[in-house]
């Protein structure tokens, strides 16, 4: 059996993870995917030293990577280059709105000026890098086409891998593009106004700025580009110089704003990185200790700091700086991937724990039960909800789904009855726990609380009277939706 290999290189949100399930459905267990360093036993290379081992049992292997530092190298010994793309608008939005939730941060106009400017950065090093440069068996497919023709997309890839699947296992492949990344539901083709975070103007400065150094990916712009101006594209700028090691330029650059109140504070900090390159050590370190005192919610000056103190040798002062700035902060995610990707230390990995966001088969179908009344309805369904960032995840993202949205105003017209006869009970205490978690999102907060809703009559019960409370409502945008008595 000759093992067919794909490096996929994907710009984030493009749909590398349809087409990871796509492939999975169609070959089964003969498709073996590799994420990247969280594989057990990662090699760590590219392209991967250990895929022969899969040669005996599979007949397609794909690594996937983002390349989001712009150093992977492009590999010659694979089958495919898979180069993946997005309307860089929209990928920008999907992109922020999944940095807020992971992160756990609060959106602000200051960081979407800053987000949008290293997207730009981003945007334009991988076209120059995958797009522009010659690559020996590059296929381009863009997310556009996938979700457009998703058997013509999937045909496209097995035949540039010189494999020829079976009817079924296309229709099979060809089913998976029902499920959404974002609610796992179906796809809802996104718009620039249907995003609560978009802004004209900061957007129309993304899209010049690409427009300008990379002709927009070869997308149409959906405004006409002007002459970049603007403190979005003083930090682009910045971001390009410190690439090229230009960094009396990048101090130059972002001088004038280091003093505005509504730049995000990364600003100060690349301008204190600058300092420290080019020499000015004490003047860096100063910088970077002003900016903790006057914003102490900023997790990478404290991880800023930990960096200067682990060159200068004192492991100590590195381990100090981090662990005031996650106490700070509260940001253990962030903390954790710097530490693993950018300063491992064993110590500090244990002391930040493992991180929880793996979510099992149960907890997708108990959460299945709780929010939507049912049970998963396929193994599809299992696989993709299993790649949300851990329960509480899970949970916001049924809840954020249409179906649910669609449902739920259905849900409280049922009168009390229809509920009962639907999900009898009895209710035990563990009910109680399991309906707080998954529909509140905590937990019930004290025994007596347990006791009274032991009194509803039937599981149907105790799920419509927490749909129907005030905190759901509230917590969920749903306004204000009675249950029918």
């Amino acid at each position: 059996m000759t093992l067919a290999s794909i490096f996929c290189v994907s710009q984030p949100r493009s749909g590398h993870h349809v087409l990871e399930m796509m492939l999975r459905a169609a070959l089964g267990q003969r498709f073996h995917y590799c994420e990247f360093y969280t594989e057990p036993g990662c090699c760590g290379a590219i392209p991967c030293r250990r895929r022969g081992e899969f040669a005996a049992d599979h007949v397609l292997f794909m690594q996937k990577s983002h390349d989001l530092r712009l150093q992977d190298p492009v590999p010659a010994d694979v089958d495919v280059v898979l180069v993946q793309i997005r309307e860089p608008t929209l990928r920008a939005i999907s992109n922020y709105e999944l940095d807020l939730r992971f992160h756990g941060l609060p959106h602000t106009r200051e960081y979407l000026e800053y987000f949008l400017a290293a997207e730009a950065f981003y945007a334009v090093g991988f076209s120059e890098k995958w797009l522009v440069q010659p690559v020996a068996r590059r296929l381009v497919l863009k997310y556009e086409d996938l979700i457009g023709d998703p058997r013509r997309a999937l045909e496209w890839v097995f035949t540039a891998a010189r494999l020829a699947p079976a009817e079924s296992a296309l229709q099979a492949g060809v089913a998976e593009v029902r499920y959404s990344s974002i609610d796992r539901s179906d796809f809802t083709a996104r718009t620039l106004a249907g995003s609560r975070f978009f802004d004209q103007a900061l957007f129309a400065e993304f899209v010049s700025l690409v427009w300008r150094d990379a002709r927009y990916l070869g997308y149409g712009p959906w405004t006409s580009p002007d002459v970049p101006a603007g403190r979005l594209s003083a930090i682009y700028e910045a971001l390009r110089a410190s690439s090229r090691r230009d960094f009396a330029r990048v101090a130059t650059v972002l001088e004038p704003f280091l003093g505005a109140a509504d730049a995000w504070p990364a600003l100060r900090q690349m301008h204190a990185d600058a300092l420290h390159e080019l020499g000015q050590v004490e003047e860096s370190r100063a910088a970077l200790e002003a900016l903790v005192a006057d914003r102490p919610e900023y997790l990478d000056a404290y991880l800023a700091l930990a960096m200067r103190a682990s060159l200068c040798g004192d492991v100590e002062a590195a381990r100090a700086h981090i662990r005031t700035g996650v106490a700070r902060t509260g940001g253990v995610a962030r903390a954790r991937e710097f530490v693993a990707l950018d300063w491992p230390d064993a110590e500090l990995l244990a002391w930040l724990g493992a991180p929880n966001q793996a979510v099992t088969r149960d907890e997708v179908a108990a959460a299945y039960r709780w929010i939507f009344g049912r049970e998963p309805e396929s193994e599809a369904a299992f696989t993709a909800h299993e790649r949300c960032l851990g329960a509480a995840d899970l949970r916001r993202t049924l809840l954020q789904s249409s179906e649910f949205r669609t449902v739920y105003p259905q849900l409280m017209a049922r009168p009390p009855a229809a509920w009962r006869s639907s999900e009898p009970g009895p209710v035990t205490a563990a009910d109680v726990q399991g309906a707080f978690h998954w529909i509140l999102g905590r937990a019930p907060e004290s025994d007596s609380v347990i006791e009274a809703h032991l009194a509803c009559g039937s599981i149907g019960d105790l799920r419509r009277v927490l749909f129907a409370s005030a905190e759901f409502r509230a917590a969920n945008g749903l306004g204000v939706v009675q249950a029918a008595e």
